[in-house]
């Protein structure tokens, strides 16, 4: 009975062959291995990872991603036989491979083997994932390019009423761009073999903000100490992004913006500092004109400190030999100017400086309310001080220059109000514009003191 049972099996449709026992069979409990794949976009895009193999994108067709972004996927199970390519539209198809193992599991673990990829997407192609002849997954994928930005000017490069060069421009780029300068050249370029002591200034662009409702932006910054300031110079926006991308801007010819000095010895002073910076062979020059301001001193000079001190910088200037010395002697120069036209100064008026200074620099580092209010209260005696000493001049002079404003004439109330306006502006924190109108009133009291200089050196 048990042989007629056997013999009827093996010609069943569940039978075997006695070759059977010979044939290895893949066990039916395999487990496919697990694929991850994503795309991480560039930081500066501000866009969030993307997961291809995720269940929601398993019906799209095509992934849109910027271009440059990473694109990784890993193998969990792997068979150690998956190879990763990426095919452009033309069919050009490029393997990217696999990385390096970090090293061997212990010999006590039983985890599945990991196969990584990753690459970059920088044009329109397929991802195509193999094993062996098995096609175990691809994506499509359509790489948005990363324009190349760009700046404008916007109205003409400005003198700000404190000095400062003004720019204002617009920046576009898709994604906001990653930094931007002014660069400045002389409009008249030195001698071929002149040697000068310092380059162009150095700008950097305030940016607008990324994702901002306006494009605009505005840069302001004092270059009067500059040795350029006073020359004609051709100034270019230039902008970057994050992908390396660069863009200029038209070219503007102007004068850099200068201080004004009222005295003729500080501005004799400034221009043999200028010539120095500008070429060092300029130096004996430079040397002549200081010994012929020093020629006849009883005749040049009303204060014999200001006398003492050019003929300091002079032995400075003939003993120095080195770039970094003459540098020295540069800015000691500039020194020596400011010295010669704030020395004329009376006590209201350098206590007056003084305490616009302070205000400007409260304002500037975001000072709290109580610092405010303290330095306006020292600005508003100072300038008390001062309007009453110009009184005083008006009366025992009635040449002396006017307080006027736009062609009329400027009253202690306007000043006070305008005074109430930093002082309010500051507090509301609106500090641009604060420092613009504490700008204004500084160039108004800029123009009654070189005003008073220069009637006084007309009596003299």
């Amino acid at each position: 009975l048990l042989f007629v049972t056997a013999l009827a099996f093996s010609f069943g449709p569940f039978g075997g062959r006695v070759s059977d026992g010979f044939v290895a069979r893949a066990a039916r409990d395999t487990v496919p291995p697990r694929i991850d794949a994503w795309v991480t976009p560039p930081a500066y895009t501000g866009k969030a990872p993307l997961f291809l193999t995720a269940d929601a994108n398993q019906a799209v067709q095509t992934f849109s991603v910027p271009q440059g972004s990473d694109v990784s996927l890993r193998v969990t199970g792997s068979s150690g036989e998956e190879t990763l390519s990426y095919a452009d539209q033309d069919g050009n198809a490029r393997a990217i491979e696999p990385a390096a193992p970090k090293g061997p599991a212990p010999a006590s673990q039983a985890a599945p083997k990991v196969r990584q990829f990753s690459g970059k997407l920088d044009s329109n192609g397929t991802l195509t994932l193999k094993s062996a002849e098995s096609d175990l997954g691809h994506w499509a994928f359509a790489v948005i390019p990363d324009k190349p930005p760009a700046i404008r000017f916007v109205g003409e490069p400005k003198r700000a009423v404190n000095g400062s060069m003004e720019l204002n421009y617009e920046i576009d780029d898709d994604y906001g761009a990653a930094s931007a300068k002014a660069v400045f050249e002389l409009s008249d370029p030195p001698a071929a073999n002149a040697h000068p002591l310092y380059g162009p200034p150095d700008l950097p662009l305030t940016l607008p903000r990324r994702g901002g409702k306006t494009n605009a932006a505005k840069t302001t910054k004092d270059l009067t100490e500059h040795v350029w300031a006073g020359s004609g110079i051709k100034l270019t926006l230039s902008v970057t992004d994050d992908a390396g991308h660069t863009a200029t801007s038209e070219t503007k010819t102007l004068m850099m913006p200068e201080r004004p000095f009222a005295n003729p010895l500080a501005r004799a002073v400034i221009e043999q500092r200028r010539l120095l910076a500008l070429d060092t062979s300029a130096k004996p020059r430079v040397l002549d004109l200081m010994d012929a301001i020093t020629l006849r001193p009883e005749d040049t000079f009303d204060n014999m400190s200001n006398y003492l001190a050019i003929v300091s910088a002079r032995s400075r200037l003939k003993l120095s030999e080195s770039d970094d010395q003459l540098r020295n002697v540069v800015s000691y120069l500039w020194e020596l100017a400011l010295g010669i036209e704030e020395g004329n100064l009376s006590a209201a008026e350098r206590r007056l400086r003084q305490a616009q200074q302070a205000l400007q620099d409260a304002i500037k580092n975001g000072a709290s309310d109580q610092e405010i209010e303290k330095a306006m209260k020292e600005l508003r005696e100072a300038m008390n001080q001062f309007l009453q000493e110009f009184a005083q001049r008006a009366q025992q002079n009635p040449n002396a220059p006017q307080m006027q404003q736009n062609g009329r004439e400027l009253r202690q109330s306007d000043i006070d109000r305008m005074m109430d306006q930093i002082e309010n502006l500051a507090k509301s924190g609106d500090r641009d514009k604060a420092q613009q109108l504490l700008s204004e009133l500084q160039d108004m009291m800029n123009n009654l003191q070189a005003g008073r200089q220069q009637q006084g050196g007309e009596q003299d």
